[in-house]
């Protein structure tokens, strides 16, 4: 049986980030290490998936501000 995914939610305490592989190292580095800080400072929104019952998180997307 597989586990029910959750639908994408803001990126909380709670969330555990550490194991998380995508594949592309920059964005596994992004998420392990400025996603919470670029919250923090209202720079970025992030929004994780993880399993019901559990809180690593298998998948993210973030929306970004840029100035020009």
């Amino acid at each position: 049986m597989t586990a029910a995914i959750r639908r994408p939610q803001p990126l909380g305490d709670a969330h555990r980030l550490e194991g998380f592989a995508c594949g592309d190292e920059a964005l596994d580095r992004w998420l392990t290490t400025i996603a919470r800080q670029a919250q923090g400072a209202e720079s970025a929104r992030t929004y994780v998936v993880t399993q019901h019952g559990d809180h690593q998180v298998i998948g993210y997307f973030a929306l970004t501000a840029a100035g020009i």
